[in-house]
């Protein structure tokens, strides 16, 4: 899989905030997404580029794992799912 989504500190405030009310992004800031059912893969180029953010992994270090299925309102007896 490739990693995406918000580093760790982005993410745990995100889940703190009690609203989900909509936040204007800052100044200057891009943030894209796209599905595909190809495998992404990085070039040879793209890898060996100076421009590469070696460290980037880091930015997920410390990211905890918050569910844990308790709060889940499932109920697998239904005949409704099927």
């Amino acid at each position: 899989m490739t990693p995406h989504g918000p580093d760790t500190s982005t993410y745990e405030l995100a889940i703190q905030q009690a609203n989900e009310e909509p936040k204007q992004l800052q100044a200057d800031t891009l943030a894209f997404m796209f599905e595909t059912n190809y495998m992404p893969r990085v070039t040879a180029a793209a890898l060996g580029s100076p421009h590469v953010d070696r460290n980037y992994y880091k930015c997920w270090e410390g990211l905890r794992p918050h569910f844990t299925g308790k709060d889940a309102n499932l109920d697998h007896t239904s005949d409704s799912l099927h």
